[in-house]
C-alpha cells in the first residue's frame, strides 16, 4: 500500500502556481538569511522572532501544498479525511462516507425512492442537534449536480436523517417554478408515496390542507398532513411537495414547536372546560376533540405576556381545524375563535345588536365573573378583503372593573356571527 501511495504521489503533477511559490518561497528565505548574517549585532532576540517566521512560513507552503494534492488526488482526500481539521474540509463523496450503519440504511431508503440522488455528490456534511428545528441529534447531508471537492453550503438537494432511529426528517430537492398539480391529483399522489416511504405510521396522518406555491422560487403544489397530539406524542406534521410531471420534490416532517405537549399532560377537566366554551360560542360545533396543544407564554403586539395553554380543535371525521381556544393557569379564558372563510358582508353588525349578544356571551363564558366587565365601546369598520370585495367587522369592548388595563374584545361579522374572543391587559 506504502508503494502504490508513494508512487501516486510521485507521478502527481504540482501546478504552475504552486511551483512558482515554491521558488518565490526560497528565495525570499535566501533574502532574509543574507540580511540575518550583517546584523547578528540585534541578538539572540531577533534571531529566534526571524527562525520562527521560517518556520511559519515552511509550514504554510507544506500545508498548502498537502491541500492541493488533496484536491488533486481521492486517494490522498480519502487520507487526509481523518485527520484533526484538516479532515473537517476534505470529506470522502458518498461511497466513502464514515456514516454509521443506520443512518446508510436511511439513505438507501432515499436513493430508493429518489434514484436520481445516486447521481449527485455530497457537499458539506454536519453532525449535531438543530435545537429550534427538530430537536435530535441528526445528519445534515446536501448533494450536489457536479462534484465540488470542497465542502459547500450551496447545494441542489439536502437530507436530514436522526442519528439515533435513522427517522428520515427531510428530503428536499432544490427546483423552481414546478407547476402546481390539481389538489385530488396531488393528495393521492402524496398518499401512494406516503405508503412507500414511510409505510404503516402513513395510516396515522390525514390531509390537513393544501398549499399551492405560485408564485414563490419553488412552486408546486404542498399537501400537508396531520397526526393528532397522543397521551405519549405532541401534534405532528409532514410536508409533501409535488410538480407537474416530476413527482415528490420534498419530504419533511414539522418541525418541534418549543411548549408543544403530549395528550398525558392535559387533564380531563381543563380539556371539557375549554370544549365547553367553544360550544357555547359555536353552538352549531359537532363533536369536537383536541389534536394539538401548546403551553408556553404569549406576547401579542402591546399585549402583556401571560403563561397560558392552547388548544387547537377539529370537529371529528374533519380534516380541517375548527378552531382554537386559550386559557391562563388558573383556567380563566383569554381567547378563541373559529378557523373559516366566511363570504364578505359589506354593512357591519348594528351597534345595539352586537352590544346586545356580547353582554349575552360575556356571562355565558365568564359565569360568576362577568360582574368584573363593564361595556366600554364599539368599533365598526368596513374594508376590501384580498379579492376587493368590501367586507366589515364590528367590536365590542368591555373594561375590567378591578384591573384598569385588562380589557375584553369579542368581534362579529356583519351577519352576527362571532369572529373571536380575546381578554387581554395592556402593558
Amino acid at each position: 500500500m506504502e508503494n502504490n501511495l508513494k508512487s501516486e504521489m510521485n507521478n502527481i503533477p504540482l501546478p504552475a502556481s504552486l511551483t512558482e511559490y515554491s521558488e518565490r518561497g526560497l528565495e525570499k528565505a535566501m533574502q532574509e538569511q543574507d540580511k540575518n548574517r550583517s546584523v547578528l549585532h540585534e541578538g539572540k532576540k531577533n534571531k529566534r522572532k526571524k527562525a520562527g517566521l521560517y518556520i511559519a512560513g515552511s509550514a504554510a507552503l507544506v500545508i498548502l501544498s498537502v491541500f492541493t494534492l488533496g484536491f488533486i488526488s481521492p486517494v490522498m482526500a480519502n487520507i487526509l479525511k481523518d485527520i484533526p481539521i484538516v479532515g473537517s474540509i476534505f470529506k470522502a463523496d458518498k461511497n466513502e462516507l464514515n456514516i454509521d450503519a443506520t443512518a446508510q440504511k436511511s439513505l438507501d431508503k432515499i436513493y430508493e425512492e429518489f434514484p436520481e440522488l445516486k447521481n449527485y455528490h455530497m457537499g458539506l456534511i454536519l453532525k449535531g442537534t438543530r435545537k429550534r428545528v427538530y430537536g435530535v441529534e441528526q445528519w445534515d447531508i446536501t448533494f450536489t449536480k457536479e462534484k465540488k471537492e470542497l465542502n459547500t453550503t450551496e447545494d441542489d438537494a439536502s437530507v436530514e436523517i436522526e442519528i439515533s432511529t435513522g427517522e428520515i426528517l427531510n428530503v428536499h430537492f432544490q427546483d423552481k417554478q414546478l407547476a402546481p398539480l390539481p389538489h385530488d391529483q396531488a393528495e393521492q399522489q402524496a398518499k401512494d408515496f406516503l405508503q412507500r416511504f414511510i409505510g404503516n405510521e402513513s395510516k396515522q396522518y390525514i390531509v390537513q390542507r393544501f398549499e399551492d406555491n405560485t408564485l414563490g422560487t419553488t412552486g408546486g403544489t404542498n399537501v400537508v398532513f396531520s397526526k393528532k397530539m397522543q397521551p405519549n406524542e405532541t401534534f405532528k406534521t409532514i410536508s409533501v411537495r409535488l410538480g407537474a410531471n416530476v413527482g415528490v420534490r420534498t419530504f419533511a416532517r414539522g418541525r418541534v414547536e418549543p411548549g408543544d405537549l403530549k395528550g398525558n399532560q392535559l387533564n380531563r377537566q381543563e380539556i371539557q372546560s375549554a370544549l365547553n366554551k367553544l360550544y357555547k360560542v359555536y353552538p352549531e360545533a359537532k363533536q369536537l376533540e383536541v389534536v394539538r396543544a401548546n403551553r408556553g407564554k404569549r406576547d401579542v403586539g402591546n399585549l402583556g405576556k401571560y403563561e397560558s395553554t392552547q388548544l387547537w380543535v377539529q370537529e371529528k371525521g374533519k380534516n380541517d381545524f375548527f378552531g382554537s381556544v386559550e386559557y391562563d393557569l388558573s383556567g380563566n379564558l383569554l381567547s378563541l375563535s373559529k378557523f373559516e372563510t366566511l363570504p364578505p358582508t359589506e354593512k357591519p353588525l348594528p351597534e345595539n345588536r352586537a352590544k346586545e349578544k356580547a353582554a349575552v356571551l360575556v356571562k355565558d363564558l365568564y359565569e360568576k365573573n362577568w360582574g368584573d366587565y363593564a361595556f366600554s365601546h364599539v368599533e365598526m369598520k368596513t374594508f376590501k378583503d384580498e379579492k376587493g370585495n368590501k367586507d366589515s367587522i364590528t367590536r365590542v369592548y368591555f373594561k375590567h372593573l378591578n384591573i384598569p388595563k385588562k380589557e375584553l374584545e369579542i368581534a362579529f361579522n356583519g351577519d352576527g356571527s362571532i369572529v373571536s374572543v380575546t381578554n387581554f391587559e395592556k402593558k
